[in-house]
């Protein structure tokens, strides 16, 4: 584990550490930092443009970018129900976030010759996130008290969140920490660095409650199933095994009452109180409503909507949640639905996340040996971002976009492991 930061990983540390701990420094009153997402999102876009106007070979998912923005951008404008036109652009601007966080990271990998240092900027992330969940634990309030936060409960229990001050934002960084660990284990052939991995990581998010990052779990095991016979043998001596004796416990027993009742919000809609099932219903209602484009940029679900006639036509506007916007950011799913309705639904969970993965893989060596390790490794992450914006926000949200990235451009590492072990070169 490379943990040296030296100038190259410093260069990643700059645009990488703000925006991991952006909560807890603009707590502390670091005003600048509030704002650094909007300025690398805005570089970013002007980046593209630049490259697209400057030189004769672009990548792909560059015009991709571009013209998405343009095309919802024009459609919002003439089209959509928002209340005004900077709205509109600045929500467009938002809803590419995790994009054009890509576009600079990939910079960033490509001309700053920063490939090796995503690691180790990635490690201390981490390492940084498991000492807040420790003096959480420890500190209890005092810790949230220093921060000018509330403490995060569930069921009387607390969430202890670190120095992300969100539960699942923490977590998410622990399931990509496993995810990356375990692949690179499996690659040395060491089960003993897999296993540790899975008991650190099942105390973190024990620690954190939450359920989502929980989905890794299966996802490393289905994956790690397709690539070897003695993997899959194991999967199915754990299902056997493990998984009855979890079922049996007072803390999954807790989770499954939990998300049983979230579920069943759904068939009382009407009388809900949970606000996710709240925003995936509506967001399906409008995206059949207003075949095929939605309601436009900064209408529903989103930062820019506060206020928005969609919620009054739904019938919900009067809801505490739209009224406070609390909660409405969660399902990113339910806001692309909304907005940008089953063409946008294609755009950014279909076409931007398969032109991604062809892109990550064209940078990392689509030649390399054990390639299938590689290939398995990105897409698990592209499929978990994907699971966690049904109930989070995730393309808009620049702290998922931004640990997403690093942990896809890790892919690198795998694939130089992968050819230094078994005596290939790299490309």
């Amino acid at each position: 584990m490379n943990v040296v930061l030296n100038k190259k990983a410093f260069f990643v540390a700059l645009i990488a550490i703000p925006i991991v701990f952006q909560e807890a420094m603009t707590s502390l009153n670091l005003t600048p930092i509030r704002y650094v997402d909007e300025l690398l999102a805005s570089f970013s876009f002007v980046l593209i443009g630049w490259h697209i106007l400057t030189r004769r070979k672009n990548p792909k998912i560059y015009f991709l970018i571009l013209f998405g923005w343009l095309f919802f951008a024009a459609y919002s404008f003439f089209f959509g129900m928002g209340s005004s036109y900077i709205s509109e652009v600045l929500q467009m601007l938002i809803h590419f976030k995790f994009f054009l966080f890509y576009v600079l990271f990939r910079w960033v990998f490509l001309n700053k010759r920063c490939d090796s240092q995503f690691e180790t900027v990635f490690y201390w992330c981490f390492i940084v996130s498991v000492l807040g969940i420790v003096l959480n634990v420890l500190l209890g309030d005092r810790f949230w008290g220093i921060f000018a936060a509330l403490p995060n409960t569930r069921d009387g229990s607390y969430r202890y969140e670190g120095f992300q001050l969100k539960p699942n934002d923490v977590a998410f960084l622990v399931s990509l920490w496993f995810l990356y660990v375990a692949f690179k284990a499996s690659l040395e052939k060491s089960t003993i660095k897999i296993a540790v991995a899975f008991g650190v990581s099942l105390v973190l998010l024990y620690l954190n409650g939450s359920r989502t990052a929980l989905l890794i779990y299966p996802m490393v095991m289905l994956a790690f199933s397709f690539l070897s016979l003695k993997y899959r043998l194991a999967s199915i001596l754990i299902c056997l095994v493990a998984i009855p004796g979890i079922m049996a416990t007072d803390y999954f027993q807790l989770l499954l009452q939990k998300t049983e009742g979230n579920i069943g919000e759904f068939s009382s809609i009407e009388s809900s109180s949970y606000i996710r099932a709240i925003m995936i219903y509506n967001g399906f209602k409008l995206l059949v409503d207003y075949f095929p484009m939605g309601t436009g940029a900064g209408t529903f679900g989103s930062v820019m909507s506060e206020g928005s006639v969609v919620y009054d036509q739904l019938g919900i506007g009067s809801m505490s949640f739209f009224e406070d916007m609390w909660g409405v950011y969660d399902s990113n799913l339910a806001t692309i639905c909304g907005e940008f309705g089953f063409v946008g639904l294609m755009y950014f969970y279909v076409l931007l996340p398969f032109s991604v993965y062809k892109d990550v893989m064209s940078l990392v060596g689509e030649q390399s040996y054990k390639v299938r390790y590689v290939r398995f490794y990105v897409m698990s992450i592209l499929f978990f971002g994907l699971f966690v914006s049904v109930t989070n926000p995730f393309f808009m949200y620049q702290y998922n976009s931004t640990i997403f990235i690093m942990a896809m451009f890790l892919a690198r590492n795998l694939a130089l492991k992968a050819n230094n072990r078994f005596g290939h070169g790299v490309s």
